[in-house]
């Protein structure tokens, strides 16, 4: 066992990494102090499935790495036991964070698993209340293969919605001849095609005569989505869904946000439309929202306008918002830099100032630091009180 943050005597706890052959599982041992234990407010980026995580913490799921197959699992892995996988996580952490808010960003793979329960894109609700005559996706048979084959171009596909390439290019190849993973993946693909073409047909059919309640709509289906994956009650209780209200240029590339690209959308239905999305989801439990560089003071004030839109002041709601915030971060698309720590009392005494519920209010400092960092350390030693938690990457 090795020792890796030294920890003011009055907390008395300890993270201790056991090494078991070519990895590294992660234990907390946390021991009785005279305060709250400020070492429970470390997130683990969690890695090793193998192993259960401390009940004591929340962690961060990943959703690569849960659809990959066990070591040893014989048969079929199937998103079935993906949702079974991520309910028996949840189930036994102190909650877990859930990267759930765009089509490719979700625990369904839509090319890789048929679909267990698809989540509704927020991208495509703006897509919907966008136009004056929105068109849905097409329905197709996914065994008629000759209707697939002859669709010319994804548009002819995709009506008014988002494009997706990958999708269009594998549920229009032809199945005979195809390779086995080839022709899962185009089966996969119709699938997922055909729930969003019925998610699309029901916004669509609403939105031609109301936009405000083709939003309720949307958001509703994201909510439900969320429930029927994780469970109501885990949802409730354990599971934080994760939505990029802030996206970084290239994240806008591969979907994230809740703006369609391309599209305008005024400032008063933006508000709206994530306050709808917000505000639905915080109904079955916390939610998480990232990103925010609390260095920058357009982020700082996009940050304080969503919380005031989402909880104000005399909200009787009891769920919590997350916002993962940084500091400073490298112009790629590394999501390296700096950490928040720095700046996170002014952005406290700023929330406090606005109409906002803030006791409802959690941060969790990114990037995530290394085991034994001098940021972990700064954190530990600080005890910026319980609203605050920091990331911590053990992989």
């Amino acid at each position: 066992m090795r020792v890796l943050a030294d920890q003011p005597r009055r907390w008395r706890a300890a993270i201790v990494t056991v090494l078991i052959g070519a990895g590294a599982a992660v234990l907390f041992a946390v021991f009785a102090g005279d305060a709250q234990d400020v070492s429970l407010q470390l997130v683990p980026v969690y890695s090793d499935y193998s192993q259960s995580p401390p009940n004591e913490l929340y962690i961060e799921g990943n959703n690569p790495l849960l659809r990959e197959k066990p070591a040893g699992f014989e048969g079929e892995w199937t998103s079935t036991d993906v949702a079974q996988r991520w309910r028996a996580l949840a189930a036994s952490a102190r909650g877990v964070f859930v990267l759930r808010d765009s089509l490719y960003s979700q625990q369904d793979h839509v090319l890789r698993k048929t679909p267990y329960s698809l989540m509704l894109p927020p991208s495509w609700i703006h897509a919907a209340i966008s136009t004056s005559s929105p068109s849905p996706l097409k329905f197709i048979d996914i065994a008629d293969d000759s209707a697939w084959v002859r669709l010319a171009s994804p548009d002819e596909l995709f009506g008014s919605f988002p494009v997706s390439t990958p999708l269009f290019r594998n549920a229009t190849r032809r199945e005979k001849g195809a390779s086995p993973d080839g022709r899962a993946a185009t089966v996969n693909a119709r699938l997922s095609l055909n729930v969003l073409a019925e998610f699309s047909r029901e916004l669509v059919a609403i939105a031609r005569n109301d936009r405000s309640a083709a939003i309720q709509f949307g958001a509703d289906r994201i909510s439900s989505g969320d429930r029927a994956y994780f469970t109501p009650e885990l949802r409730r209780r354990k599971v934080i869904p994760i939505l990029v209200e802030n996206p970084l240029p290239y994240e806008i590339r591969e979907g994230k946000g809740i703006i369609d690209p391309g599209r305008p959308i005024s400032p008063s239905d933006y508000r709206e439309l994530i306050t709808r999305i917000c505000r639905t989801r915080l109904r079955d439990g916390d939610i998480a929202l990232e990103r925010y560089d609390l260095s920058n003071s357009r982020d700082i004030e996009r940050a304080l306008e969503l919380l005031e839109w989402i909880i104000p002041k005399g909200d009787e709601g009891a769920s919590a918002v997350w916002l993962w915030v940084t500091g400073r971060l490298s112009d790629d698309s590394s999501l390296k830099g700096e950490n928040a720590l720095e700046y996170v009392p002014s952005f406290l005494e700023k929330v406090a100032q606005r109409r906002i519920e803030s006791d409802r209010v959690r941060l969790l400092l990114k990037p995530a630091v290394s085991p034994g960092s001098a940021i972990q350390r700064e954190f530990l030693r600080r005890d910026l009180g319980p609203s605050v938690f920091l990331s911590v990457d053990f992989r």
